[in-house]
């Protein structure tokens, strides 16, 4: 009996023992399940917009569409669309103008380009003056019958906006909403005022007029320094009033070609900033006295940070005074002083009628030939490259004027030209 006894109690203590050891695994295996096998995310269903919400966002693209609308009636006075001939001999371009005058226009242009009809208008513009530099170019315009509103500008800030963009089409005037996102301001040596950045693509027509909401000029779209950018408002119509003269004067021609510093450039040569002379005319002012691997740091006191600073800053210099140019040669700063050669007599457009822009490496281009002029008699037009004077291959523009002002009464001027038809030569007589 005691055996018996025995034998149950260590019977029900081996059940409980293995009862345990069965709850503890199934314990174990659901943990060890929740790391193998985890429990789906929840997925939360987003309802849709509710009707009203749908209706709110339609409703603020259509107050947009109708803001656009009635600025296309209110600005529709001081826009403009213009034909243009390229210089290359492309097909024509339609570019947005600012009317500034009831007969006066701005718009940006390339050397050799030629306005040859104003869209939706009758008459014929005419070039008054052209910034090679800035390529802003004052048109002339018949002025209209009424009045024309009086334009009111306004700067851009570099907060998120939308503004509105008007481009040229062969039907006039487009005008479209634009969204800029934060923006910031930098300065280029070719304008008086910092620009504004617009992204990293150009969001609109080069050239194109960016217009506030409410209808004032913020200013006009361009491509400085490789980037997108804004000119404002007020530099705009100060290039107008002095383009309304006339063209100005080039910078006077050195006899130097330069490029752009890269930054291998700029270690290897012992500077850090700077234009990189790439050839000089022995013939030319700088002729013995800069080297090719020479780098411009400053005209005058005033610093060069590329080729065009050191056009800009040579074409402010007083006509027939020495230009004195901080260089590093070798590693070592030294001052040379050049003296540009002296306006020729009767220079362009009363003598031969050309006025040319440089073509770097391949010669000048004509930007405008005057009516009953010796150049339009020989069949020269705007947009024509010269790319021989003579036997000589890629002239300046200095270098054609002082030829034609060098030839006596009756001689005449031999040019290799090169058109959109192809390449010819012409004579230009001198009266």
């Amino acid at each position: 009996m005691p055996t018996l006894e025995r034998r149950t109690r260590s019977l029900r203590r081996e059940g409980r023992l293995l009862a345990l050891i069965v709850v503890v695994s199934v314990g174990v295996l659901a943990v060890l399940a929740q790391f193998r096998f985890p429990a789906p995310a929840r997925v939360e269903v987003v309802p849709p917009p509710a009707p009203l919400e749908r209706l709110a966002a339609r409703a603020t693209f259509e107050e947009l569409a109708s803001i656009v609308a009635s600025l296309e009636r209110r600005t529709r006075p001081i826009l403009l669309v213009l034909r243009v001939a390229p210089g290359n001999g492309g097909a024509p371009r339609f570019v947005p103008a600012l009317r500034v005058a009831p007969d006066l226009a701005l718009v940006r242009l390339l050397p050799g380009d030629r306005p040859e009809a104003i869209v939706d208008s009758e008459g014929t513009p005419v070039l008054l003056g052209l910034d090679a530099l800035q390529r802003l170019a004052a048109v002339r315009i018949p002025a209209p019958a009424g009045a024309v509103p009086v334009i009111e500008g306004a700067i851009l800030d570099g907060g998120p906006r939308y503004v509105a963009v008007a481009e040229g089409s062969p039907a006039g005037a487009v005008i479209r909403p634009l969204f800029l996102g934060r923006s910031a301001t930098f300065a280029d040596p070719k304008w008086e005022r910092p620009l504004s950045l617009l992204g990293a693509t150009l969001p609109a027509q080069e050239g194109a007029l960016v217009i506030s909401l409410q209808g004032r000029l913020l200013g006009m779209t361009i491509v400085e320094q490789g980037v997108p950018a804004l000119v404002p408002h007020e530099v705009l119509l100060a290039a107008a009033r002095r383009l309304e003269r006339g063209s100005p004067d080039s910078p006077p021609d050195l006899g130097i070609d330069l490029q752009a510093l890269t930054p291998a450039l700029a270690h290897a040569l012992g500077t850090t900033t700077g234009a990189l002379v790439a050839d000089v005319d022995a013939r030319g002012p700088a002729g013995g006295r800069l080297q090719v691997t020479d780098v411009i740091e400053a005209v005058g006191d005033a610093p060069v940070a590329s080729p065009d600073a050191f056009r800009v800053q040579l074409a402010r210099q007083v006509r027939g005074e020495p230009v004195v140019l901080r260089i590093v040669r070798g590693g070592e700063r030294m001052d040379v002083s050049l003296v540009p050669p002296p306006p020729a007599p009767g220079a362009p457009p009363v003598d031969s009628g050309l006025v040319l822009t440089p073509v770097r490496g391949e010669g000048a281009r004509v930007v405008e030939v005057a009516a009953g002029s010796p150049a339009s008699d020989s069949g020269i037009r705007p947009g024509d490259l010269v790319a021989y004077l003579g036997n000589a291959a890629s002239p300046t523009p200095d270098r054609i004027r002082r030829a034609y002002a060098a030839l006596a009464h009756g001689e005449s001027l031999l040019l290799g030209i090169r058109q959109a038809e192809g390449a010819r030569v012409v004579a230009i007589r001198k009266p």
